[in-house]
């Protein structure tokens, strides 16, 4: 390596260094890496252990936009701050003995 090799390398090594202290990273850190998992909808995707890559993955494969599951993150944050708002307080148990009682449908046709 020829000295300006090694004054460039030297003066990129420190530009790199201030960079990642001011990240309040390390060297290390760049190189520790977590597991990757293969996605169970594409053999060909690969994706951290703590991803939510596999219910968006779903839904693409699916048929379904990737704006469907932004846009319905954003919905279900909006309608879980309303919620917190308006003091009612639904388990999931609760929810789902909503979800499975018996709506009774008037007959129209016998209402006069």
């Amino acid at each position: 390596m020829s000295d300006n090799e090694k004054k460039f390398y030297q003066q990129e090594k420190m530009k790199f260094n201030q960079l990642l202290n001011r990240l309040g990273w390390t060297e290390e850190n760049l190189l520790e890496q977590e597991p990757f998992l293969q996605c169970p909808f594409d053999r060909h995707h690969r994706f951290p252990q703590h991803s939510k890559h596999v219910r968006s993955c779903q839904l693409i494969k699916a048929g379904f936009s990737k704006n469907y599951f932004e846009k319905d993150a954003l919905e279900y944050e909006q309608e879980k701050q309303l919620l917190n708002q308006s003091g009612i307080s639904l388990t999931s148990s609760m929810i789902s003995q909503i979800l499975q009682r018996p709506v009774p449908i008037a007959d129209s046709r016998n209402d006069s």
